[in-house]
């Protein structure tokens, strides 16, 4: 339960974190407001955590 939380822990502060990179940090770079751009930065941090929980669940499954 201990590694549970402390991975889930993990995922809130590493969201959180991009969250505010994009909220604060988005905004000084020069970037065009396309639909493009608008759909490549709100999607990203889904994808980002989609990816980590695979990659967690691959070497969760590897360990049995």
């Amino acid at each position: 339960m201990n590694g549970q939380a402390n991975f889930i822990i993990k995922l809130i502060v590493f969201s959180l974190g991009f969250s505010l990179l994009i909220k604060y940090v988005m905004p000084l770079i020069n970037v065009p407001a396309t639909e493009t751009n608008a759909i490549i930065v709100v999607m990203v941090l889904p994808l980002t955590v989609t990816l980590l929980l695979f990659w967690r669940l691959r070497n969760h499954s590897n360990n049995f």
